[in-house]
């Protein structure tokens, strides 16, 4: 079938590009197909733990929204140029300053990121999407690296977990500048 990919989890159903499984219940997030080990795209699980849970015959964990999660409308920082975050960056020493950054910077990835999956792979469109997303990774590792050796001075940072990423780690730093991560900060 063209433009559909076989669920990753249970293999029993075709599926389009974040459309539901109604056998187990995946969602089909390109990002988690790519990087099969993060948790909090599309899906709460990682896809390695979707995997593992429905070859056990468990249940996977089903993202829950509340009524005070904000949906990321527009792109976080598209009246800035990436140069100038990135001075910005380096010259702010503050914490709660560098936790504004690092939330922004965060969220600005993955809404570049998805740029990436509106080209075909080896067109010079896709190249320049890619290069993007590497500069705002990039940007955003040098942030999470900063912020996770203050918070670690400041006893916030949670021992890391099998499969989890980082921003799990950092959750009660995070929720301290009052950020929550809701699949963004």
């Amino acid at each position: 079938m063209i433009g559909t990919n076989k669920c990753p989890v249970c293999g029993k159903t075709y599926l389009y590009e974040y459309e539901i499984c109604p056998v187990c219940g995946w969602e089909n997030d390109p990002i988690q197909m790519d990087k099969p080990d993060l948790e909090g795209g599309a899906n709460r699980m990682s896809l390695n733990q979707a995997i593992t849970a429905y070859k056990k015959g468990e249940k996977l964990k089903k993202k829950k929204l509340n009524e005070d999660v904000i949906v990321m409308a527009s792109e976080p920082l598209k009246d800035y140029e990436f140069e100038d975050i990135q001075c910005l960056v380096h010259k702010t020493i503050e914490t709660e300053a560098l936790v504004n950054l690092y939330a922004a910077v965060f969220n600005e990835f993955f809404w570049v990121e998805d740029n990436e999956y509106d080209f075909p792979k080896g067109t010079p469109e896709y190249a320049e999407a890619c290069r993007i997303t590497d500069q705002w990774g990039a940007l955003m590792d040098e942030l999470e690296e900063r912020l996770m050796r203050i918070a670690s001075d400041a006893g916030l940072l949670l021992p890391r977990e099998p499969n989890s990423g980082t921003v799990k780690q950092m959750g009660p730093f995070m929720k301290k500048y009052g950020y929550v991560n809701a699949n963004g900060w």
